[in-house]
């Protein structure tokens, strides 16, 4: 056999095993369906250009990518666990109906001050609001009624406890930060 012809079937069983490895992989390993087209630059570019390492580079960079990916996920699942503070899922800032909890309840006739403090629990918003009420006539229904009120400001938004107090501070530390 020719050195041209061995030459020939070997790049062409090289680059084969590589197409069906690749397709392969992509097919049972989620994340790296989305960069089958890189693994394939870089593997045929590499081979073709005879660095035989290309192929061992490019899979190193697509494992460090799924490793990056998991240790968010995993960081996000930790955080979820810990019932943090509910953010935004695009900037990682806080969640506007925070605010719009706080406010809905301000616009309340006996509020004189308000804070929020909600967790979330998957993809629902638990927490508590704390009320100092102008007054303390007819507390219990006004109560009920500003439940109401602050569950209804967003779908995610179950479970608020309604806490009526005399001050948001206490010691001079703050009810709702605590």
């Amino acid at each position: 056999m020719s050195d041209r012809l061995r030459l020939f079937l070997l790049s062409f069983l090289l680059l084969y095993v590589e197409l069906v490895l690749i397709r392969w992989t992509a097919a049972n390993v989620l994340y790296l369906s989305y960069f089958t087209n890189f693994v394939l630059l870089g593997s045929f570019l590499g081979i073709g250009l005879g660095f035989w390492w290309a192929d061992a580079l490019a899979a190193a960079v697509i494992a460090i990518e799924i490793l990056r990916d998991g240790v968010s996920d995993l960081r996000n699942s930790i955080a979820q666990l810990m019932n943090k503070r509910p953010t935004q899922v695009d900037t990682n800032e806080k969640d506007p109906v925070l605010d719009a909890v706080e406010d809905a309840l301000k616009r309340l006739d006996w509020v004189r001050d308000v804070r929020v403090r909600l967790r979330e629990d998957g993809d629902v918003l638990t927490g508590e609001a704390f009320i100092v009420p102008c007054d303390e006539a007819d507390l219990l229904s006004r109560v009920a009624r500003a439940t109401e009120v602050a569950c209804g400001v967003d779908w995610r938004l179950h479970d608020i406890n309604v806490v009526p107090v005399r001050s948001l501070q206490k010691n001079g530390q703050d009810h709702a930060r605590s």
